[in-house]
């Protein structure tokens, strides 16, 4: 009897040893979930926090979204002698910057830039332009195959091809100045419509096929919205970019003036409305990968080619 007394102690003792260390396991486990608990509370404030202060940073999406990239910058210019920039393009590798040596007209020609490393490639340079007659050019742009440069004065496009940089009349646009089209600055094409804005607030659309013209394709520019002197234009097939310089005074409205290409109207959100803080007094030629818009200043002192986030 006492045997199974004992027994029995021994079997309660342990079954309460077995007890307390049941409970003791689960207050650790309680301790350290509620300590989990605490810091998922924490990680779920903070987020709520970043949520909280999401519609500030949406808000604040056109004035991002156009910021500059100074990284991207083209700074090498002035050394190379291409003091007076104007129409750009490229096409991912190299870029190309339009000479408009408007005083002397000795040196209008395109040079040719490692986009990557933004040091000069002068075996791409088109040299040409000056046996051509096209000694007032404005804006470029090509398919890959032809380059076209407006004439300031000639009012008309002069084409080249790519590969050896050979002048191709027959792709010439010589239909400007009947269409009234008279100071042509800066171009852009989606292959089928070719637009060429005018200082005289327009943007005008010719045929691609035969160089005709295509009104019902023309963007309007605005006085009233400060796109006065319209000058390079770039568009990602939704929204036309027209940038615009009116120099240095009071009505100065040095930016990039955005429209839908849709229906030709402005969207002003879309705007790149830092150019003057950035120093880039004097816009001219656009080009964007899509990712980052170049654009080219011509001041005096400051020849640059200025990049700015589009994305």
């Amino acid at each position: 009897m006492v045997f199974k007394n004992s027994k029995i102690m021994e079997s309660t003792t342990q079954k309460k040893q077995n007890t307390d260390a049941s409970r003791s396991a689960i207050k650790v486990h309680r301790h350290r979930l509620s300590n989990r608990l605490d810091q998922m509370a924490i990680l779920l404030l903070s987020l709520a926090a970043s949520f909280a202060a999401q519609p500030l940073a949406l808000a604040a999406a056109p004035g991002t979204t156009t910021s500059r990239n100074p990284a991207q910058d083209l700074d090498t210019l002035a050394a190379a002698g291409n003091d007076s920039p104007s129409g750009i393009w490229s096409d991912g590798m190299t870029m190309w910057v339009v000479e408009s040596d408007y005083d002397s007209q000795q040196d209008d020609k395109l040079y040719a830039y490692d986009l990557a490393t933004k040091q000069r490639d002068p075996a791409k340079d088109f040299d040409t332009l000056q046996d051509a007659g096209n000694r007032w050019p404005t804006g470029i742009w090509s398919d890959g195959t032809t380059m076209w440069v407006a004439d300031w004065e000639d009012d008309k496009l002069y084409a080249y091809k790519m590969s050896d940089k050979s002048r191709d009349p027959a792709k010439d646009f010589n239909t400007l100045k009947a269409a009234g089209n008279t100071n042509p600055t800066g171009l852009w094409s989606d292959g089928t419509t070719m637009w060429v804005s005018d200082t005289a607030d327009k943007l005008y659309a010719y045929k691609m096929s035969d160089k005709s013209r295509h009104p019902a394709k023309d963007i309007a520019t605005s006085h009233a919205d400060g796109n006065r002197y319209p000058q390079g234009i770039w568009s990602d097939g939704t929204i036309m970019w027209v940038a615009n310089y009116t120099g240095s005074g009071d009505k100065a409205t040095n930016k990039i003036y955005a429209y839908k290409m849709s229906d030709k109207s402005r969207d002003s959100a879309k705007d790149f409305d830092t150019l003057s803080a950035a120093g880039n007094n004097k816009p001219r030629g656009l080009w964007s990968d899509g990712t980052t818009m170049w654009v080219a200043d011509s001041q005096d002192e400051e020849e640059k080619i200025y990049a700015y986030r589009l994305s």
